[in-house]
């Protein structure tokens, strides 16, 4: 039996567990069949206009769910002007990409072309899809009934089932369901650091983010990028509206999504505690309080779920050729 503890009782109060399972969608079961679909769907590179790049080049579940590199490379090898942040648990956010573009997780990259890490124009994609009678097949496995199985809205419902498997309960869940050996005493005394600081204020709920929208942007000082990174590397830089308003990222596996912030611009994870501590709480944390809250940000590396490839289906002579630029 768990002891009684003050430090759980209140975080309880900013945080839950992670759930076993996400079995609804828009109030709808997911079933393997959309699972299966959005696993293919997932790491299938034909899909995209240039016929190279897959959802998972830029969110790989091998690595953390990010692209770990400071912004991503999408179409004709552009760069986008944004860091990747990882797909693991992504479906409990509330708050959808860093700036709020769209409200729908799986699907916003069919619907807007015009951004640079953009992979997939819808009618294309449709016709790849049509193209191959295994994903014809996978299709109407999945969306049983429907006159027009393929289709951008139930790929992105395919994509969905399999984003909601990809959760990774860590030992914090374990903690926070009464475990006490889960978080050792450097990990207690960083999550009371967290909370007392105020870090919890941005970073709660399940995700330990995810959930809002803040004005704040890091970015690198020119003429540094030769030093190794300290805190003097860097510079706050905000703004009035909405041209610096960021989502405070989930913190869940932050030890493996390095670089961090909405550029990609620092890869010392407790240079970004520090950092962060300036910009968002106004504390200097000492060296010895932002290693103490590293130690908590650990416990939060969590169980990924099994990584299955998939055995994609076969092209044909209709489907349409990679679009190179």
């Amino acid at each position: 039996m768990a002891r009684a503890d003050s430090l759980r009782d209140h975080a309880l109060t900013l945080f839950s567990p992670l759930p076993d399972r996400i079995a609804l969608l828009d109030g709808r079961p997911v079933t393997e069949a959309e699972v299966v679909l959005g696993r293919m769907l997932y790491f299938d590179p034909r899909l995209a206009d240039d016929g190279a790049t897959a959802c998972a080049d830029c969110h790989d579940p091998a690595t953390g769910g990010d692209g770990n590199r400071p912004t991503s490379t999408g179409h004709a090898w552009q760069s986008g002007p944004q860091n990747a942040p990882t797909l693991f648990n992504a479906m409990l956010n509330r708050a959808r990409f860093w700036q709020g573009w769209d409200e729908d997780l799986p699907s916003a990259t069919l619907r807007d072309p015009f951004r640079a890490e953009r992979i997939a124009t819808p009618d294309r994609m449709v016709a790849v899809l049509a193209s191959m009678p295994g994903y014809v097949a996978a299709f109407e496995a999945a969306f049983p009934g429907e006159a027009d199985p393929i289709r951008p809205e139930t790929a992105a419902r395919a994509l969905a089932a399999y984003a909601s498997t990809l959760l990774t309960p860590a030992p914090f869940d374990d903690w926070l369901r009464g475990e006490d050996a889960a978080l050792s005493e450097a990990a207690r005394e960083g999550l009371a650091l967290f909370i007392d600081r105020g870090c919890a204020g941005c970073h709660q709920g399940v995700n330990l983010g995810g959930d809002s929208y803040h004005p704040v942007r890091v970015a690198r000082v020119p003429g540094t990028e030769s030093l190794p990174e300290s805190g003097a590397c860097f510079a706050l830089e905000e703004a009035d509206g909405a041209q610096y308003l960021y989502r405070a990222g989930t913190l869940r596996n932050v030890t493996l999504t390095a670089p961090y912030f909405s550029e990609g611009t620092v890869w010392s994870l407790p240079l970004a505690v520090e950092i962060m501590g300036r910009a968002q709480l106004g504390a200097d944390l000492t060296e010895a309080e932002a290693d103490a809250i590293t130690a908590f940000l650990a416990t939060l590396e969590g169980r990924p779920p099994p990584l299955m490839l998939p055995v994609l289906p076969a092209e044909t002579g209709l489907t349409p050729r990679p679009q190179v630029q």
